[in-house]
């Protein structure tokens, strides 16, 4: 439960696979359909968010939930503010970029906000901060 988090996402799938690993204070949930590919990127993904995680932490400040779930689902990447819906099918670096640029939309403060006033920032502006 987060307080004050007046937007959400819900996803359920018999078929998904589930992995959790705790990073730092909070705990990182994988939720995927095993395919052959699948099989080997997601749980890669799990792998590498805690060093990710210790970068972001260190530039941007610590992610300030319990909890944050990385789901495939919808069509390419989607935020909210503990969850992102990202497609994950194809290779690792283009199910890891996207993983990382939804994720940001929670870790920075502020970004939503800008990003309806000005929409030319959300690729822009993450993609800078995925390149520092």
């Amino acid at each position: 439960m987060a307080p004050n988090v007046h937007d959400f996402v819900w996803a359920a799938d018999p078929d998904y696979k589930h992995i959790s690993k705790k990073v730092d204070n909070f705990t990182a949930h994988f939720f995927y359909i095993e395919n052959e590919t699948t099989r080997v990127t997601w749980p890669k993904l799990a792998e590498m968010i805690p060093t990710a995680y210790e970068y972001i932490k260190k530039h941007f400040g610590p992610y300030g939930w319990e909890q944050f779930s990385f789901i495939q689902g919808g069509d390419g990447g989607m935020e909210y503010p503990m969850a992102t819906l990202i497609m994950g099918n194809g290779k690792m670096d283009g199910l890891y970029g996207v993983a990382i640029h939804e994720w940001m939309h929670s870790l920075v403060p502020g970004h939503a906000r800008y990003q309806r006033k000005l929409v030319s920032m959300d690729g822009r502006r993450l993609h800078h901060l995925r390149g520092r």
